[in-house]
This record gives C-alpha cells, sequence and structure tokens, in this order.
C-alpha cells in the first residue's frame, strides 16, 4: 500500500493526475526508457508485467469510481 501512495504522488507531481507512476509509464509510447523502466520495476518488484499489474488496477479503479 506505501508503494501505491508513493507512486501516486510521484505522479501527482509529474502528471497533475494522481495516479500511479509505473501506470502512467506502461501507457506511455514505446521507447527504450519506457522499456528500462518496466524491466527495472519487474526486476525491483520481483513479479512479471509488474507495471501491466499495476496500469490494469488503477483502470479498473477508475472504472468503478466513474
Amino acid at each position: 500500500m506505501t508503494h501505491w501512495l508513493v507512486s501516486s504522488a510521484i505522479g501527482f507531481l509529474l502528471t497533475g493526475r494522481w495516479q500511479p507512476l509505473c501506470s502512467i509509464i506502461y501507457a506511455a509510447p514505446e521507447s527504450r526508457a519506457r522499456g528500462w523502466f518496466l524491466r527495472a520495476m519487474d526486476m525491483a518488484f520481483s513479479e512479471r508485467d509488474h507495471c501491466r499489474r499495476i496500469y490494469l488496477t488503477h483502470q479498473i479503479g477508475r472504472a468503478f469510481r466513474g
């Protein structure tokens, strides 16, 4: 939960939207920097497709909130 709050705060500082940074990066256009970030987060959290999971979780929550 702390990761989600910190990541959302960083996302807010960068974009003005309360959205986790992993979700923002996952939705960004394909680039070397994006690919590096996705791989780094997979390694940091020891899971495959970490940013995709965060993005989908955020989208589901957003759909429920309206």
